[in-house]
């Protein structure tokens, strides 16, 4: 079949779970892949996991295994140069959490989500408001995008911009959160809320103040980003984001099904 009508019914997923140790249990990442499959299945499509442990590049295990096309969820690499041939090659192409020039991309938008979790957060009195970063090493933007939208909401009530109040996790998971909010409490206590870019790092908050004896939201309110299905068992329960797993899943399933219906 492959040969007559030169296409494989396959399509490549790219996905990495370096730093975050949370594999497909990801609030996002697992409902999204999950919706994906179901969508391209119904079109006559399989998955097909890429690696590039196999001592191949991303595009060379594609190539390899002659899928027609690649969704890009999570890539371990903060090389965009490696998805080049990608778009030189125009291979049908979808990106779900990282912004990749020449590659179709259906992504929250992070900025109005920093705004809108720093701003509830003024809304509830708080003027001395903390953000935990996640890692800004790697491909995704979210990170930055959401500190941009954190920075957006001070501005606009005005409240200056407190480089103090800022610290950046090493990692992406919960002893990260940990270890980040130790560091920024030996910095300074004048801060009364604090905003987590993911949920996974608010954990490690709440480690963490439970350590140093503060009491949550008592002497500081925590907020994250995700709606990970912990969040329900947290004590008390963690504020946080839901992002639209299911249409940014089905956006991704109709971009891609297009793009190969494009190719001759």
């Amino acid at each position: 079949r492959t040969l007559t009508t030169k296409k494989s019914n396959l399509i490549g997923v790219i996905f990495d779970d370096t730093g975050m140790n949370k594999g497909f249990a990801h609030p996002l990442f697992s409902v999204l892949l999950n919706r994906f499959r179901e969508q391209v299945e119904n079109s006559g499509y399989d998955l097909v996991f890429l690696s590039r442990y196999s001592k191949m590049s991303y595009y060379s295990h594609a190539r390899y295994r002659s899928v027609d096309g690649v969704i890009i969820i999570n890539p371990a690499t903060a090389d965009l140069g490696e998805f080049k041939e990608f778009v030189d090659e125009n291979i049908p192409r979808v990106s779900t959490n990282s912004i990749m020039e020449g590659i179709c991309t259906i992504i929250s938008d992070n900025e109005r989500g920093g705004f809108v979790a720093t701003d509830y957060l003024i809304k509830k009195g708080h003027k001395k408001i903390a953000y935990l970063c996640a890692p800004q090493r790697g491909i995704s933007s979210a990170p930055q995008e959401r500190l941009a939208g954190y920075k957006k909401a001070l501005e606009e009530n005005k409240i200056p911009y407190d480089e103090s109040l800022f610290v950046e996790s090493e990692l992406w998971d919960k002893s990260g959160g940990y270890e980040a909010f130790k560091k920024l409490y030996q910095r300074t206590h004048d801060f009364t809320a604090i905003f987590c870019a993911t949920d996974l790092l608010a954990f490690g908050v709440y480690e963490a103040c439970e350590e140093l004896g503060l009491k949550i939201p008592d002497d500081i309110s925590v907020i994250g980003f995700d709606d990970d299905s912990a969040s329900e068992l947290m004590t008390p329960k963690l504020t946080t984001f839901h992002q639209k797993d299911i249409k940014i899943a089905d956006l991704s399933a109709e971009m891609m099904i297009q793009q190969i219906a494009e190719i001759p």
